[in-house]
C-alpha cells in the first residue's frame, strides 16, 4: 500500500523531471539563436571606413588575394601605409585543429581601428572570398 508520503515523494522527483526537461528544451532552442545572431553586433568603425591597409600574416599568395577581393568589393581605398588607413586588414592562416577533417589551412581575418587599435571585426573561413563577402552583406545590411 502506497503511503501518503511515498506519493507526494513520486510527484516532486516527477514534477523536478518536469522542470529539468522543460529547461533543457528552452535552452536548446536559444543556442541556435544566439549562435545566428553572434555576429549581429557590426562596428560603426566597419560602417564608416574609407581607407584598408591590407597587413598580412601568411604567404604572398594569401595577400595576393586579400587585395584582389578588396579590390573587386570597391568599398575602401586600399592604402599603402597602416598611418593612411581607417582600417587594417589582417589576414592570416589558422592551421586545422588536430583531428579535424579539413587539412587545408582556415584563413583568419581581422579589422582593426587603426586610431583605436581594437579589433573591429573578426571572422574565420575557407577563403578571403567568403569572408569578404559575407562582410559586405552585413554591412550592406546594416546600411538598409
Amino acid at each position: 500500500m502506497v503511503t501518503n508520503y511515498e506519493h507526494l515523494r513520486k510527484l516532486q522527483v516527477w514534477r523536478c523531471t518536469v522542470c529539468l526537461a522543460v529547461a533543457i528544451f528552452t535552452v536548446s532552442l536559444q543556442v541556435p539563436c544566439f549562435a545566428k545572431n553572434d555576429h549581429f553586433y557590426l562596428s560603426p568603425t566597419v560602417i564608416a571606413a574609407k581607407s584598408a591597409y591590407i597587413e598580412n600574416h601568411g604567404s604572398a599568395t594569401l595577400e595576393d588575394e586579400t587585395y584582389k577581393e578588396l579590390r573587386i568589393w570597391r568599398r575602401w581605398e586600399i592604402v599603402g601605409t597602416r598611418v593612411m588607413a581607417d582600417v587594417a586588414v589582417v589576414v592570416s592562416l589558422q592551421d586545422p585543429q588536430e583531428g579535424s577533417k579539413p587539412s587545408r589551412s582556415l584563413v583568419h581575418l581581422e579589422l582593426i581601428d587603426t586610431k583605436s587599435e581594437e579589433t573591429v571585426y573578426s571572422a574565420s573561413g575557407k577563403t578571403v572570398r567568403d569572408i569578404v563577402r559575407e562582410l559586405a552583406k552585413r554591412i550592406e545590411k546594416k546600411e538598409q
